[in-house]
């Protein structure tokens, strides 16, 4: 066996941590680290010492120490640093939900039927009291007929599975929602769930702790406290970073008799970055971190302008030119040289980078907007299958590439594979010639930039060149539907908001819908400020703009007290509850935290002045460090 690489130079936390996992007396603990500060180090230190003093012990009774990370790309990099040791499985949350939970096939099957059942009679309930010929109604149809097939195949499946990267779920497939659900619950009411998990599992390690969905958070906490003494859940997190709304809001006081070690140096960011993210946290929680020693000065400077007059593009490209001068630092030169701009949603990067018509369809509320943003929608599901199946084949049939054509056809296609389909795969005879008819119509439809998705959609799923996933098949079908019943198929009576958001992308462009796939992966220059947790830069660009934010739970003009903080504000505040100022203020700091070298904040507010000044006042910037662009 190999050992680990050896992590940096420690500063206590290391060592309190490496007491707790002895063997004699283990301890859960929460490992509080400030932005930059090194959790993946202590994590890869604390498996170092695990390795140690009990890898053997652990390898000869078949055990193994889990790490639950946030995405897949940072198990990537625990998998890097870690070598080749083998005590460790290291995965996401869903990931590591199904390896506790696959082989329970039958346990799985009565959770599968309950949970189907109770959906079920929901919808017959809502089915029988609402309008038939309305557009709720075609949708609750196709859910019920769906769940009715699903609830009858159930005895037919033999064997249960989950991939986080699935399309179509295949016959016994979970979904990524019901694999995190039944885990929890099996871990809540079956003792022997419990005792597996926990001998499988006796070190429990959990990465972005504060932003892990609640339900399997509670879950493993309830572990800790039964098996106390005999089980450790470590937990690596920072409650100032805690910006997502799934994860447990109240996980310091639910840890508040464990051990609680911190760390308080910045392995990131300049001096100048780290004041000023110290200083937003100072109000919070009071953890001072120190840059490291021989870190570089930096810059951190702010930018206001007028919301309702400035030129947005112009303002931020003026901005990036006086970074390159009060830096020296020719990276700021133009937008496109270096920084990474952080907006605060996604409706911002949408007008900014041409994907208006595809993500106003999903830009509802939060939940539906994660039908396309979250981290399982981007490999799995429509996205996922538009991504990996339908924009290669436009761009293969677009080059007149047969041969990538037939190559995606043969991999994804159930005329060729009956994995890909409940029924059997066509013969020969008939295979080849709908091919040949599907991509004569599809030569057609793709011509062009941006062809529409609908028609697209319609011909391939119709032709049976690749199999749908069920939320566009549906929206297909209510598509057509609704031409038919007319009127009437407006109203609104409980209808599904997914299909209806489905149902409205088609009319946009797969073109629209690859500027958007781009952006969501990372691909370019402009990011949310929520999408770039743990992540980091040289040089970024922080864009304060709630006017064209529209205001949902984050507020930055109440931050800088430009607007006054609302009744329900107050309320929360009294009652000791969370505020969109302190939303807000975490957002900030991870945003800001961002940067190793320099930070530029643009601010585009009702009152320029007023922002300054709060933002002097609150020690956030000196006085040489704003400047008021006119708009």
């Amino acid at each position: 066996m190999s050992d680990l690489q050896v992590p940096a130079p420690s500063i206590g936390a290391d060592e309190l941590i490496a007491t707790y996992l002895t063997l004699d007396k283990p301890q859960s603990f929460f490992l509080s680290a400030g932005a930059g500060s090194g959790k993946t180090w202590s994590l890869v230190a604390a498996l170092n010492t695990v390795r140690r003093t009990r890898g053997k012990r652990l390898l000869e009774n078949g055990q193994r120490v889990a790490v639950i990370t946030y995405t897949k790309a940072a198990s990537e990099e625990i998998r890097g640093r870690l070598g080749n040791a083998s005590i460790a499985d290291v995965s996401t949350l869903h990931s590591f939900a199904w390896s506790l939970l696959s082989g329970f096939d039958e346990d799985i099957r009565l959770w599968l039927r309950d949970h189907l059942e109770v959906k079920l009679r929901e919808l017959v309930l809502k089915e029988s009291m609402g309008k038939a010929t309305s557009k709720a109604s075609i949708e609750r149809r196709l859910k019920i007929k769906r769940y009715s097939r699903q609830i009858e195949l159930l005895p037919s499946v033999h064997q249960f599975t989950y991939s986080p990267d699935q399309i179509v779920p295949s016959r016994g497939a979970l979904t990524h929602a019901q694999v995190i659900q039944a885990t929890a619950d099996f871990i809540r009411t079956k003792h022997v769930f419990r005792e597996i998990a926990v001998g499988r599992y006796p070190i429990i390690f959990v990465d972005e702790a504060q932003d892990t969905q609640k339900v399997l958070m509670d879950a493993l906490l309830s572990l800790a406290d039964e098996y106390k003494g005999k089980f450790v859940l470590g937990l690596f997190g920072d409650m100032m970073q805690r910006i997502y709304f799934d994860g447990k809001p109240d996980l310091q006081s639910a840890v508040e008799s464990w051990e609680q070690p911190r760390k308080t140096i910045n392995r990131r960011s300049s001096r100048r970055v780290v004041a000023l993210a110290n200083q937003l946290r100072k109000s919070v929680d009071g953890l001072n971190q120190q840059a490291l020693e021989g870190a570089a000065g930096g810059t951190a400077h702010l930018f206001v302008s007028n919301a309702s007059s400035a030129d947005r593009v112009a303002t931020e490209n003026e901005v990036a030119k006086r970074m390159a001068g009060l830096t020296g630092d020719q990276a700021w030169r133009s937008l496109d040289a270096g920084p990474k701009v952080l907006i605060l949603e996604h409706s911002m990067a949408a007008s900014r980078l041409g994907f208006t018509d595809f993500f106003a369809s999903f830009d509802v509320d939060a939940s539906i907007r994660s039908a396309i943003t979250s981290r399982e929608s981007l490999d799995s599901g429509p996205v996922g299958f538009l991504a990996k199946q339908v924009l290669p084949l436009w761009r293969a049939v677009a080059l007149d590439d047969s041969f990538a054509v037939d190559e995606l056809i043969r991999k994804y296609s159930p005329l060729y594979n009956a994995g890909h389909s409940l029924d059997a795969p066509v013969s020969d005879q008939f295979r080849v010639p709908m091919i040949r008819n599907a991509i004569r119509q599809l030569r057609t439809l793709l011509r062009g930039s941006d062809p529409a998705m609908g028609p697209v959609l319609r011909v391939i799923h119709e032709s049976q060149v690749f199999e749908l996933p069920d939320q566009l098949a549906d929206a297909l079908f209510v598509s057509q539907e609704v031409e038919a019943i007319g009127s009437e198929g407006q109203v609104a009576d409980d209808r599904d908001a997914f299909v209806d958001a489905w149902a409205a992308a088609l009319h946009t462009g797969l073109g629209t819908f690859e500027r958007y796939y781009s952006y969501a992966t990372g691909a370019s220059v402009v990011d949310t400020q929520q999408g770039v947790k743990g992540l980091e830069f040289d040089h970024v660009m922080v864009v304060l703009d709630d006017q064209n934010s529209r205001g949902r739970g984050f507020s930055y003009e109440k931050l800088l007290d430009v607007k006054a903080m609302s009744e329900t504000d107050r309320e929360h505040l009294e009652n000791g509850e969370e505020t969109t100022i302190d939303r807000t203020r975490r957002l900030f700091y991870v945003a800001c935290s961002r940067a190793r070298s320099s930070l530029a904040v643009v601010a585009y507010t009702a009152n320029p002045q007023a922002a300054v000044d709060a933002a002097l006042e609150a020690g956030l910037f000196a006085a040489d460090e704003f400047t008021i662009i006119p708009s």
